[in-house]
């Protein structure tokens, strides 16, 4: 095999490669639990496209948002004010909760778009659990004694450390860097955004997004192309 050959064929297999061993795109989102805009992203943004290319991607949730905590010295417990009130309080600390307490990473972000999708938030921990096979006892102690308190202290601590400072919800930040113009394309076309991250051989789902250059078919079409030339290329 000349040269050129053995190069053409390393060439292929480099494709090929950068195909299989994506490094995933780490996601952070910040939200609260019943902010209009938060479900939105998350129910018609975020969760269609997690179905179709969760595996490129690495997610955070931050259930926080606009939320204040005070913590008494004395107990070492906190106190929460949330933007939207109690109910909104009880549902960041479910989803914070859950979070710890789900170890699949498909499930937690099942159950994260269930309960942001239900109508009531104190009934929609035990209902989401159940329809997706998930064990909701552990879940409830945590809501309702200290572990809650200090997972959702924990997430403000997240929150509070968002350079620059949070301002909206929901706040969606690419490998740990926030950017203004990336922010504005992830919640209002995120596949898109998520697209723009990925880098090498974009996939099939990439096509017509912004960033896409070329799609799976380009390394099988690669290899029948080698195929044909490579006869020509061998030295008998």
């Amino acid at each position: 095999m000349t040269a050129i050959a053995a190069i053409l064929v390393l060439a292929a297999f480099s494709a090929f490669s950068s195909t299989e061993a994506q490094t995933p795109v780490q996601v952070d989102i910040y939200y609260e639990s019943l902010c209009t805009d938060s479900i939105a992203f998350i129910t018609k943004q975020f969760y269609p496209t997690y179905q179709k290319m969760g595996k490129y991607m690495k997610v955070n949730f931050i259930p926080y948002g606009n939320s204040n905590k005070t913590k008494d010295e004395a107990t070492g417990g906190y106190t929460f004010v949330c933007q939207h009130g109690p109910e909104e309080c009880y549902g960041n600390k479910v989803q914070s909760c859950a979070l710890v307490h789900i170890m699949e990473d498909k499930k937690k972000v099942a159950f994260i778009n269930c309960v942001m999708s239900a109508q009531n938030v104190t009934a929609a921990g035990l209902e989401c659990a159940t329809d997706h096979n998930i064990e909701f006892p552990p879940i409830d102690t945590c809501v309702n004694g200290a572990e809650g308190n200090i997972t959702l202290a924990k997430m403000g601590d997240k929150t509070d450390a968002l350079n620059p400072r949070l301002t909206s919800v929901p706040t969606v930040v690419f490998d740990m860097m926030y950017k203004v113009d990336e922010q504005k394309m992830a919640t209002s076309n995120f596949m898109s955004a998520l697209c723009s991250h990925i880098m090498g051989t974009k996939p099939t789902e990439c096509a017509g997004q912004s960033g896409a250059t070329f799609s799976a078919y380009a390394v099988p079409s690669l290899v029948f192309a080698l195929a044909a030339i490579l006869p020509a290329a061998v030295v008998h």
